[in-house]
């Protein structure tokens, strides 16, 4: 049993037993895990771009912000097997979370190679400083897209009030994720493949029918240098055609936003 008190005259001592600070410090450690663990996997707020004190600093933050919702939990040994199991669950539970938003990003990463493969832009690749692997370049200009409609629908608020509303629908210590919603999550993994291919339809369809075109001038024109007038062709077709289609891609992303949100809460519980 611990004791808090002060000198001098007025001065009160507080008193903790073991049972009450595992509960406190329970109520801190856990959490804590469980937003670390979806602020990893996301990609917006776990960034390589951005500091790891800074990413410390805001899960902290976080964490002293929901303590309130997270309530009492029965203290339990963090070393023993009932607390190894807890903080499991937590980190699998912020995972969880954090795919279920990345994968949206990842469509748009994707439609990028595919349309850059498409153009003939696809040894055109960087080091992507977010992710840290090597991307084509227009699947780095859309991937900043996504970004910037994400903070333009205010999804960094949305995903702090899934956050916060996480630790009720799944109380810590409480609540197990279950298998039905890793299939939930898996499944939701192979829209990213579907997303792409809407996204970078209209881009392939158009640069097919600039091939076919260019075909038909090879077989009346043999002479005609094919690659020193298609190449620069299908570039700047694709970049029209991306232009155009880009005011459709806030409403596909803000699509992909909702399904990803409905997604959270469904392996949530809620």
């Amino acid at each position: 049993m611990a004791a808090i008190g002060g000198a001098g005259t007025g001065s009160r001592v507080v008193e903790l037993d073991a049972d009450q600070l595992g509960a406190w410090v329970g109520s801190i450690v856990w959490p804590f895990i469980r937003i670390s663990a979806m602020l990893l996997a996301n990609p917006v707020f776990g960034s390589r771009s951005i500091p790891m004190r800074v990413r410390i600093v805001l899960t902290a933050a976080l964490t002293v912000l929901v303590a309130p919702l997270v309530g009492t939990i029965d203290p339990v040994d963090p070393v023993s097997a009932m607390g190894l199991w807890i903080t499991l669950n937590e980190i699998l539970i912020g995972l969880a979370m954090g795919l279920a938003l990345a994968f949206v990003f990842a469509v748009f990463v994707m439609a990028g190679e595919q349309m850059a493969n498409a153009m003939g832009l696809g040894f055109a690749s960087m080091v992507d400083p977010l992710n840290g692997a090597n991307v084509p370049i227009v699947s780095q200009f859309l991937q900043i897209i996504a970004y910037l409609l994400f903070f333009a629908i205010s999804g960094h608020t949305l995903v702090i009030e899934l956050m916060a509303s996480s630790f009720e629908l799944m109380p810590v210590g409480e609540s197990v994720i279950s298998l039905a919603a890793i299939r939930a999550l898996t499944a939701w993994a192979s829209q990213m493949f579907v997303g792409a291919a809407l996204l970078a339809i209209p881009v392939i369809a158009l640069l097919l029918l600039v091939y076919v075109a260019l075909g038909v001038m090879t077989r009346a024109a043999p002479q005609m240098n094919i690659f020193s007038v298609g190449f620069p062709l299908t570039i700047l077709s694709g970049f029209v055609t991306i232009m155009l289609v880009m005011p459709t891609m806030s409403s596909h992303f803000s699509a992909l936003m909702l399904q990803s949100l409905t997604l959270v809460r469904t392996v949530l519980g809620g």
